[in-house]
């Protein structure tokens, strides 16, 4: 990864899919991953299907899929199940066998599908059978035709967006005739019924069109049926049939999947902006709006009336996990007190409200706070101090609640203030470190000066330049060891005791130096000692984590706190194998082991082995046993079965 970005991996291991946003000081890029077929990754957006084969393509994959789904004669056929997205209703019925496809860019998606016995459907609750473009099933739009005993006619046409899990139900309030459709052409006493749904993408505008048999015959063209805007970070489009939480199953078919008038578009703008600089003699204001690079999720600009800034714009409509993007420039490096200015509508009076500030991928500051009881009244939250050091920086407003946010205050901090938070922050990360990382440390540091560079890595690096801190933070690590302290120090005492003993520095340095001497040769004899300790936490660590997919050398090497060509040399002469060597070994251990003890399906033993994608786990499968996952497990059966 080169230096100055930072990213985060989205997995979605029963997609087989993976998205990679990767971001700069300036500038956001996102990509996908598809793992089930490695020709399509660059294709985001949706692809025609005349579903002429015996299965689905490699372009769809298929939500909460049973064996009531098919492809044969030309046609997709779904049996209904219980199922529906409306409102909160997808976490006890979710729609089952719903084909879906990425569907990034502009587009226009048609689909032929037959309804079948639409008399006997009438008034039952509650058949919806239809295209849906979505985010997940809390945001999404749709078209799709409806049965209801409830509804006027028992049948209907419809066009609906939820946003948030809070269905608008419609999209448009007057349909005019096309809701009604099914009963003046009279579907009640036909066998089934072809209609052709339609939705076009043109950015964040969705626009719906239907035609029936009846207007074809007619002449008439599609007619439009609504239109809404959605803005979705990784939008899909999907064919479904489900009968609600009904009883009475249905066969729907799916006759083609037409992709028209394709031009590949970006969803995210990067956009590049002079940072903001962050000035050390005073307050500087990063702007929610005016300053930002990258608005994610449906955060959008809005008046606002804070007195603090006469007006201008803020940024609303923010959700949980959504965030603000912005590049600052830091004149002079030390510590900045930062705080956010926000408001909140929340009606609930003791809910507790949530945001946070990043800097270069790293949490600076979480903000807790309770609503304003009003999207304008506006708060500064309480300011805490940050480190940062001169040059650019990537920042971050990531939400954790629905407020409205209008800027990130940063002033510099009193000599006072910096004093008290360096040291606060050298006793913190010093006591926090783990048993496993301390004795890693004392393995493989020759002085007490390595020992020094250690803590200051760890600490950061502009606390090394202050020589109390680093000695105080040397004095904190060895008074974890009582046989150090009892060898060199004549017991265990106090390390702000020894600091004041000495009346100057000079004289508490020659102390020191001569300790040191004493401390660097018992490190030494320590070290050869502690070698294999390496390895055990090595190897207990590779164990408790081989079903990670993201495990790695580099990952279990900064677990060990030593550099991944370091524990590479160790890891091979204390064990005989490479690294990769010895966690294929473990995992396909395992994979033997669910062969055959269980009888869970190729890709889950995949996932549960640490393989996202199950063609490349059985690749390495055969690799090593020269007989694939299936086939080593019908021996094994066929051999049990003889005994």
């Amino acid at each position: 990864m080169p230096s100055g970005v930072t990213y985060r991996v989205i997995r979605d291991n029963e997609k087989k899919k993976a998205v990679l946003r990767a971001e700069s000081k300036d500038q956001a890029v996102e990509y996908v991953l598809q793992f089930q077929n490695p020709d399509e990754v660059d294709n985001v957006g949706p692809k025609s299907d005349p579903f002429d084969g015996e299965s689905l393509d490699d372009s769809w994959s298929v939500d909460h899929p049973t064996d009531k789904l098919s492809v044969s004669d030309g046609s997709l056929k779904i049996q209904t199940e219980s199922g529906e997205w409306y409102g909160s209703n997808e976490d006890s019925w979710p729609i089952r066998n719903m084909p879906y496809q990425k569907a990034k860019g502009n587009w226009t998606a048609t689909t032929e599908m037959v309804v079948p016995n639409p008399g006997q459907l009438k008034g039952r609750d509650t058949n919806q059978f239809g295209v849906a473009v979505f985010e997940n099933s809390d945001n999404y739009v749709d078209i799709n035709y409806c049965t209801a005993s409830w509804a006027s006619g028992g049948q209907f046409l419809q066009v609906r967006k939820e946003t948030e899990g809070t269905c608008n139900d419609k999209v448009a309030n007057d349909y005019g005739d096309i809701k009604s459709l099914p009963t003046p052409e009279g579907w009640s006493g036909k066998d089934s019924v072809t209609l052709w749904l339609r939705v076009k993408k043109e950015g964040n505008t969705y626009s719906f069109y239907v035609q029936t048999e009846a207007m074809k015959e007619a002449g008439k063209d599609f007619a439009p049926f609504g239109e809404t805007q959605a803005t979705y970070e990784n939008p899909k489009i999907g064919l479904y049939a489900t009968l609600g939480q009904g009883a009475n199953t249905s066969l729907v078919k799916f006759n083609d999947f037409t992709i028209t008038d394709y031009e590949e578009g970006k969803d995210e703008e990067e956009v590049e902006k002079d940072p903001v600089t962050i000035s050390p003699d005073g307050e500087t204001r990063v702007m929610a709006v005016a300053d930002s690079l990258l608005l994610t999720g449906n955060l959008r600009a809005e008046a606002c009336s804070d007195p603090e800034t006469n007006g201008g714009q803020d940024l609303g409509y923010g959700y949980s996990g959504d965030y603000v993007l912005f590049a600052v420039q830091v004149e002079k490096e030390g510590y900045y007190n930062i705080n956010t200015r926000v408001a909140s509508g929340e009606a609930n009076e003791v809910a507790q409200l949530r945001h946070e500030v990043e800097v270069d991928g790293e949490v600076a500051g979480v903000y807790e706070h309770r609503t304003t009881q009003g999207w304008q009244n506006w708060i500064y939250t309480e300011a805490q101090p940050v480190y940062l050091s001169a040059g650019r920086h990537a920042v971050r407003f990531v939400y954790g609640s629905q407020i409205n946010f209008n800027f990130i205050r940063i002033v510099p901090c009193t000599q006072e203030e910096t004093e008290k938070q360096a040291l606060t922050e050298a006793k913190a990360v010093v006591e926090g470190l783990s048993a496993k990382q301390m004795r890693v440390a004392q393995t493989t540091a020759n002085t007490v000066e390595e020992v020094q560079n250690w803590l200051a890595e760890k600490i950061n690096m502009h606390l090394a330049q202050k020589e109390s801190l680093r000695t105080y933070a040397l004095l904190l690590f060895v008074q974890q060891y009582p046989e150090v302290m009892e060898s060199i120090f004549e017991g265990n005492p106090d390390c702000l005791k020894i600091l004041n003993h000495y009346a100057s520095m000079d004289s508490f340095f020659a102390w020191l130096e001569e300790a040191c001497l004493s401390m660097g040769a018992y490190f030494a004899r320590e070290r050869d000692k502690k070698v294999n300790d390496i390895i055990g936490i090595a190897q207990e660590y590779i164990r408790e984590n081989y079903m990670d997919p993201e495990i790695s050398m580099e990952k279990v090497a900064m677990e060990i706190a030593l550099t991944p060509p370091c524990f590479s040399g160790l890891f091979k002469k204390g064990t005989g194998e490479m690294f990769v060597e010895y966690l294929t070994r473990l995992r396909l251990e395992e994979a033997i082991r669910l062969l055959e003890e269980t009888d869970e399906k190729i890709y889950a033993i995949a996932e549960k082995t640490g393989y996202l994608d199950p063609g490349y786990f059985s690749h390495v499968f055969k690799k090593k046993y020269k007989i694939s996952p299936i086939q080593y497990r019908r021996n094994k059966n066929s051999s049990s079965k003889k005994q």
